[in-house]
Formats: C-alpha cells, structure tokens, sequence
C-alpha cells in the first residue's frame, strides 16, 4: 500500500494538480470549454476588450497558447477580436453575447472547483493552505 505520508510533496503536489485538471476537464466539458478557457472567459468578464498579450500576462501563460485559445474560442463564437479604434495595431479581445452568456455558469464552476479542493479541510486549514500555496507560487515568481 503507498502512504502519502511517505511521498515527496513534489510528488504530491504533481499528483493533485493533475487530479484537479482531470475533474475540471471533465466539468469544463459539459460546458464545451477546454481547461484555460474559463481563465481567459473570467479575465474578461473582470474587463472586457484586453489585448492577447496582456491576457497572456495575467494568465501567466506563454502568448502562443493564448492565441490558441482565441482561436478555439472564436470559432465557438465565445469571443471577437477588433482593432483597437485608437490604434488599428492593435488587437482587443471582447466577448459575445454567447461568452456573456456563460458567466454564470463559469463562475458556479469555479465554486464547485473550490469546494472541491477544499471540502476535507477545516476553516483554519483552508487559511493556511491558501497562504501556503500562494507563498510556493511566489517563490517560483521570485526565481523568474
């Protein structure tokens, strides 16, 4: 029998995020999105009419996949993209009606994602892993 006690917490931490993608492709699924796609669907729902690359940024994600991700969406109809009226150069991102139309459903996911993660723990425990793995992340931001 392997014991989690006795894994690395690389191991563990590699294990659960490919357990969190897994769920959530599955759930994304119902709603015809691939994983990222919610990402991209709230950085505009918060503002609508980005440029790629500062999606990009804010995504923390390479602007390739952002742009892959524009694409699949566009063909779905979830998102425009137009020239930016100030400057034809460049190109900002805004959603349908038919991407507005799933922000409900995007957010209800991401609380059902939440929950999930979190159901084992108690109030004290959710504060302190939130701290912890906002702390590891930062530490991989400051190596950068």
């Amino acid at each position: 029998m392997d014991d989690n006690h006795t894994k690395s917490v690389s191991h563990l931490f590699i294990q659960t995020a490919k357990t969190v993608r897994s769920w959530a492709e599955q759930e994304l699924s119902e709603l015809d999105l691939h994983v990222g796609q919610n990402h991209l669907l709230m950085e505009l729902y918060e503002e609508d009419g980005r440029r790629p690359g500062e999606l990009a940024d804010t995504m923390a994600v390479d602007p390739s996949v952002v742009s892959k991700m524009l694409r699949r969406m566009e063909s779905r109809g979830l998102i425009e993209r137009r020239s930016d009226p100030d400057d034809a150069r460049v190109t900002r991102v805004f959603l349908t009606d038919e991407g507005k139309d799933l922000e409900e459903e995007v957010e209800n996911f991401h609380q059902r994602l939440e929950e999930q993660i979190v159901q084992s723990l108690s109030s004290e425990e959710k504060l302190l892993f939130r701290r912890m793995l906002s702390d590891v992340n930062e530490s991989f931001s400051e190596t950068d």
